[in-house]
């Protein structure tokens, strides 16, 4: 059952000017079941030092921060990604794999191929196993 969103708006203050930030690319994360220590990152992004680096080689994790590679599975494949976009999700229960025909090759490339592979291009998706919102 689909459920209409609500739009939240939040106002940051910082207490460091914004222009001494630094630039992009930022290292976006997020914790697994609101727990501090699992950390999940945009691929080939480093964990910060709360992280618990026993999680490394765990379950499909790919994991070799001795190389640099995290927040990979075994296959290449991230563990989190960030579009441009708004992104046409997979049906639930769907791998995005069958549903974006051209994520695997992306994200196996490390961004070279396909970097559009989340538009609704010919050859692109499975229409299928993308969800509309009624």
């Amino acid at each position: 059952k689909y459920i209409q969103t609500t739009i939240n708006t939040v106002t940051t203050h910082f207490g460091t000017p914004q222009a001494s930030i630094g630039t992009p690319p930022f290292n976006p994360f997020i914790f697994v079941d609101q727990v501090r220590s699992h950390e999940v990152h945009l691929k080939g992004l480093a964990p910060t030092e709360f992280m618990d680096t026993d999680l490394f080689g765990t379950w499909s994790d790919g994991s070799v921060p001795a190389s640099g590679l995290y927040f990979q599975s075994t296959n290449g494949l991230p563990w989190g990604i960030e579009t441009p976009v708004n992104f046409n999700y997979p049906i639930e229960l769907a791998d995005i794999l069958t549903a974006h025909l051209k994520f695997a090759a992306w994200a196996q490339s490390s961004g070279v191929d396909f970097p559009d592979w989340y538009m609704d291009e010919p050859g692109y998706r499975d229409d299928t196993k993308i969800y509309v919102i009624p």
